[in-house]
């Protein structure tokens, strides 16, 4: 990845999971791992070392790539040319920062929203439209009085140019109570495909036909661990969506983000 000058994020410090991960990268044995994988790149990119070294089977817990929503656009976008998609988290925030929350909302811990949370719909993003080239984000502040611990921005906008020249913004917010929560649209020349909710329910819109619709589905952790289990019993990866590389990447563009909302430049990545 080249960057310009900037500031230490909370992406090049050490992880609180640092010695768990390592330890999992250097012994031969499977891994599935939470997303995000690292809060600080160096980190994700010595596991992924490891990872490589053993010929680990690895599992990421992006289960939103299981989704029968999530691969019949995958399918359509494969038939034609991806052209623009907007999405993100939107919400409110913690109405108290008591347990998980006083941790996410400090940035040397959790990363900040878009690492943590919006890091599903970089995954998607990355899943339905291919890697992603460079990265521009800005970051909103002081929208509402909180805490002195409280160092997360927030909201974001990120934009994001794509390596087969379509183009992409995702935004995060934990300020805005009448946000919308989680969506997704994407364009390609003759298809959108606009996903709402935790569940990835999908409409989608094709010329001269109907709007369909594809329900998401409630047991989609199930069916992630499934595919992880069955590629250990295996001993090879007979299904799994979501690999440690996948997380990698996903880490690599959110870490870019938090890059460029300190710098105000735009980041390239060359992962």
């Amino acid at each position: 990845m080249k960057r310009g000058p900037t500031r230490s994020t909370s992406c090049s410090r050490p992880s609180l999971t640092a010695r768990p991960r390592i330890w999992c990268s250097s012994a031969v044995y499977p891994i599935f791992i939470e997303k995000p994988v690292a809060i600080d790149l160096p980190l994700a990119q010595r596991v992924a070392e490891g990872v490589a070294r053993y010929g680990l089977i690895t599992a990421v817990g992006y289960m939103n790539r299981y989704r029968e929503s999530v691969q019949r656009v995958r399918q359509l976008l494969e038939q034609q040319t991806p052209v623009l998609l907007h999405g993100g988290w939107l919400g409110g925030g913690p109405q108290k920062y008591e347990g998980i929350w006083q941790w996410w909302v400090q940035k040397d811990k959790s990363g900040g929203q878009f690492l943590e949370q919006t890091t599903h719909t970089i995954d998607l993003a990355r899943f339905l439209f291919g890697e992603v080239k460079s990265v521009y984000a800005v970051a909103v502040r002081g929208r509402r009085e909180r805490p002195d611990f409280y160092t997360i921005e927030d909201a974001s906008m990120v934009q994001m140019a794509f390596a087969n020249g379509a183009a992409g913004n995702l935004y995060s917010s934990c300020s805005t109570s009448l946000g919308g929560g989680v969506s997704l649209t994407v364009w390609g020349t003759d298809l959108r495909a606009e996903f709402t909710g935790w569940d990835h329910s999908v409409k989608i819109h094709l010329p001269g036909q109907e709007a369909s619709l594809i329900a998401g589905e409630p047991n989609i952790f199930a069916l992630e661990d499934r595919t992880f289990i069955d590629s250990v019993k295996a001993g090879r990866n007979t299904g799994i969506l979501a690999t440690y590389e996948d997380g990698l990447k996903a880490t690599a563009i959110a870490c870019a983000a938090n890059d460029s909302m300190v710098s105000g430049k735009v980041i390239d990545l060359t992962l």
